[in-house]
């Protein structure tokens, strides 16, 4: 684990953040929830955000570069020093990059599925898919637990797109208590369309953003579309929960399915790759300025700290002080 150096206190490794939150193991017989405060973080999240980007984010072209292997590898962007030292970040997100100092950066989130739907279910629900469960998304877990606020529906799902979102369907179905789904023309509304969902009472909203799945001609796609669209949201959404004073309760997470292929193929563009990729947390109780994990050269995998979808999700539910018990022979 890396620090920013502005910190001066010493943070636990993964080890010792799960023995100390007494967070325990996601059960593949069945889920039980309960929020409990002696489990919770000090001071924990009361919402939460998520931003999925659909088809999965390139890890190399964004938040974690190689810029001393091949351009085969390393791409053609450019890239610039984030507010966190020595952590270089895409030029073309230049206020995520001033923001970055404010988040947890994982940089090691891996798994071994390549397909999107069963790569999607394991991401979203932190568990592994199998043909004998069906497991409840972190969505449908924290509105189990936690119930609905103010009258709203506590699981809300926005996709980010002019025709519908097949991601966001694919979404409710491990959500099938979600009373609300709409969509909105672009990412940024979406995004402050979720902090309104936020403040009005809703507990867990899913922001559903696609055509993160580039086989070809990805550089263009980025510079052009992709990567401004997600620089602007995210900064919008995270002035405008400060703003309105719900970001120290608010958890944000950016997140998709993998990360990209280390070599660009033959269409210029990067193919499935579930063994590394990256996450972003803040808001909550979430430490700021801290990255975790370390990939090898080519960022192919993780050679510090490598974080599975069962860890990311003990992280979510426990910033959200909800207690994951596994439970045996369920009726």
């Amino acid at each position: 684990m890396k620090m920013s150096s502005t910190q001066s206190n010493r943070l636990p490794n993964r080890r010792e953040f799960f023995k100390t939150t007494g967070a325990g193991l996601l059960g593949v017989s069945g889920l039980l929830s309960l929020p409990s405060e002696a489990f919770a973080p000090k001071r924990r999240a009361e919402a939460c955000i998520l931003i999925w980007l659909s088809g999965g984010l390139s890890h190399l072209d964004t938040f974690d570069p190689k810029l001393d292997a091949p351009r085969e590898i390393r791409g053609p962007f450019a890239f610039r020093e984030s507010s966190i030292k020595d952590v270089w970040v895409n030029h073309d997100l230049p206020r995520m990059s001033e923001l970055l100092e404010r988040t947890t950066l994982i940089r090691t989130l891996g798994h071994d599925e390549t397909n999107h739907d069963r790569a999607s279910h394991y991401g979203l629900t932190g568990c592994k898919p199998t043909q004998a469960l069906s497991s409840p998304s972190l969505s449908s877990v924290v509105a189990d637990a936690y119930g609905v606020r103010n009258g709203k529906s506590a699981e809300i799902i926005i996709a980010s797109s002019l025709d519908g979102s097949s991601a966001a369907t694919f979404v409710k179905r491990l959500s099938p208590s979600t009373s609300v789904m709409e969509t909105q023309p672009d990412l940024k509304t979406a995004c402050l369309r979720a902090r309104q969902w936020i403040e009005s009472g809703a507990r867990f909203v899913t922001v559903v953003d696609e055509g993160w799945d580039l086989h070809d001609d990805l550089h263009a796609q980025y510079q052009a579309k992709k990567l401004p669209e997600l620089d602007r949201a995210y900064s919008a959404l995270m002035t405008d929960l400060e703003h309105c004073g719900l970001l120290n309760e608010t958890l944000v997470v950016l997140m998709g399915e993998f990360g990209r292929s280390p070599k660009i193929n033959a269409f210029g563009g990067r193919d499935h790759w579930p063994s590394a990729g990256c996450a972003i947390l803040a808001g909550g109780p979430i430490q700021p300025g801290v990255v975790i994990g370390e990939t090898d050269a080519i960022g192919a995998y993780p050679i510090l700290t490598p974080v599975s979808p069962e860890n990311l999700a003990e992280m979510i539910l426990n910033a959200m002080g909800v207690r994951i018990i596994e439970v045996k022979n369920v009726v």
